[in-house]
């Protein structure tokens, strides 16, 4: 074999087994691009279903806590009024035992002014 013919064998030879592997390569990195965008691709579509998943959840227990807290406050007025019944009859009661003992001190300061009254004419006679 010729100087040339070697020449023209080693080049044949890298681009013959040049060109597969340059293409080897580009598919393969083509090929992993691709596997790459549809990992994203489900990626990115589990996240919103998972997004979707909170949001129904999160209206689930917001709806579930809101009733919660309703009998809460419901029962928190309910007891409430139950005391403002009972602070109304003590009060009611306080007004009348007054009442009772306004009347019990006037007609004590009358008797005293009547009595007072005998006694100071009792002395001027």
């Amino acid at each position: 074999m010729t100087g040339s013919e070697i020449m023209s064998s080693i080049i044949t030879g890298i681009v013959a087994g040049g060109i597969p592997a340059i293409l080897a390569t580009y598919g393969l990195k083509r090929s992993s691009d691709l596997e790459e965008k549809l990992q994203k691709l489900k990626q990115d579509k589990v996240e919103k279903l998972e997004k979707r998943v909170d949001i129904i959840h999160a209206e689930t227990i917001n709806k579930e806590e809101l009733k919660s807290i309703e009998k809460r406050l419901e029962k928190q007025f309910d007891r409430f009024n139950d005391k403002l019944d009972r602070i109304s009859e003590d009060t009611a009661r306080q007004e009348a035992l007054i009442s009772e003992q306004k009347n019990y001190l006037n007609n004590l300061y009358s008797s005293m002014q009547e009595l007072r009254k005998e006694v100071h004419d009792g002395r001027k006679s």
